[in-house]
């Protein structure tokens, strides 16, 4: 059952935010929410998908939510600081990444569950309202490739916990980068695709953008390590990054072995800090032999020697357990948040931690560097974080505190 006798002091949580520290109150049924970015006037926005309308108790449908600075809904945005809905009337919408642009407006990038399921775009005013001016009344749907053949029956989400798939990025004129797999494309800021190129990849998990439009993606290779590319705007490496466009980190040597990154954050320079985890051991299906991991790499794609002497940080909690890394956040005076989770696979708690950006923990913030927090029932992982101007920090994830996984909470510490 959820701790309902919380001590947010004791969490660490800002108790002037939300409720203890903590806001769950999204829409009946909503999975884990991304935070989006944080207003000048300090309202907080962020998206996910839920299911749970009382008329349609399984369609799925995309959600975002925007809060008062002190954690409060928003009665000026949507229903009460939500909106909710789809791509079509009665089809399973989801939400794959959204952003907020530099205009105030917000662009969701999503799931249409159609014949067959595709993308889609949708693109809101500040106030929660579709933005007429995009697409159809503020919902494009791109066409399908010519001779694609479309399935029987219409396709519907299947990995509901932790839906965000895509890794999405917005370019300096307003193009839209989505990545999966192996698979980058890049769409015009009207939604039409522009192009699309392959990367020696598995799995793509994230992707930045710079001011000239170069691309940067970070994964998983074949060969199951950490892999950093990066391609010209029009898509061909940029054989001045890396080995061809291409940066990779292992760690640990076996064939049991893997490095993946999850998260990246890109500096105006060029130069990037990822994070993820190293797993010894990938056929111990409980995960004890993971552990979280950082690294930092200078614009060339070439090992920070100021970071770490250019080698990958591994994550040892004090108690042992394993742990990985899920998202980055930059933070002021030269410091780096990550979040993720500690303990065994299905018996996870949420993680923080704050690093110098020399690579060393930050041991004044929390238990000598690290928060480790239980909250809810079940297991827990943060997957969104981001440190606001105040450097107050917000967490977002799967933690189940009243009846659905979507938790957003803010950390007291600066």
């Amino acid at each position: 059952m959820p701790h309902n006798n919380i001590d947010p002091v004791k969490q660490g949580f800002d108790p002037g935010f939300a409720n203890r520290g903590m806001f769950y109150e999204f829409s009946p049924g909503s999975l884990p929410m991304q935070i989006l970015g944080i207003r000048d006037d300090g309202r907080i926005l962020l998206a996910g998908s839920a299911r749970g309308i009382p008329t349609e108790p399984a369609l799925m449908q995309f959600q975002l939510v925007q809060l008062l600075e002190n954690g409060v809904p928003d009665p000026n945005f949507g229903t009460n600081g939500i909106v909710i809905g789809g791509f079509e009337e009665n089809i399973h919408a989801q939400t794959d990444g959204a952003h907020l642009l530099d205009n105030g407006k917000i662009l969701l990038i999503g799931t249409h569950y159609s014949l067959p399921a595709q993308v889609a775009f949708a693109r809101f005013l500040a106030d929660g309202s579709l933005d007429k001016t995009f697409g159809n009344e503020g919902i494009y749907i791109p066409p399908l490739p010519s001779g694609a053949e479309p399935p029987q029956t219409p396709a519907t989400p299947e990995n509901e916990r932790n839906a965000l798939r895509l890794a999405t990025a917005i370019g300096p004129n307003g193009e839209i980068i989505t990545a999966v797999g192996n698979k980058v494309r890049r769409y015009l800021s009207d939604g039409n695709e522009d192009s699309e190129f392959s990367v020696q990849f598995l799995n793509t998990h994230a992707v930045g953008v710079s001011a000239s439009g170069s691309i940067t993606v970070a994964g998983i290779n074949r060969a199951r390590k950490g892999t950093i590319a990066r391609f010209n705007a029009n898509g061909k490496p940029d054989l001045g990054f890396g080995d061809k466009g291409y940066s990779t980190l292992s760690i640990g040597e076996s064939s049991s072995a893997a490095t993946l990154v999850y998260s990246l954050l890109l500096r105006d320079d060029g130069s990037l800090f990822v994070t993820g985890l190293a797993d010894t051991d990938i056929f111990d299906t409980t995960g004890s032999k993971q552990r979280g991991m950082l690294a930092a790499f200078n614009s060339n794609g070439t090992p920070n020697l100021a970071f770490n002497a250019g080698k990958p940080v591994v994550t040892e909690l004090p108690s042992g357990q394993a742990c990985r890394w899920r998202a980055i956040s930059g933070a002021p005076e030269d410091r780096l948040v990550v979040v993720g989770s500690a303990g065994l696979k299905g018996y996870e708690n949420s993680l923080i931690a704050r690093y110098k950006t020399n690579g060393e923990l930050d041991s004044s913030f929390g238990d000598n560097g690290y928060r480790l927090t239980d909250i809810g029932s079940g297991r827990e992982e943060w997957l969104s974080v981001q440190v606001q101007p105040n450097q107050k920090i917000l967490a977002s994830g799967d933690c189940t505190f009243k009846t659905d996984t979507a938790t957003v909470v803010r950390y007291q510490e600066a």
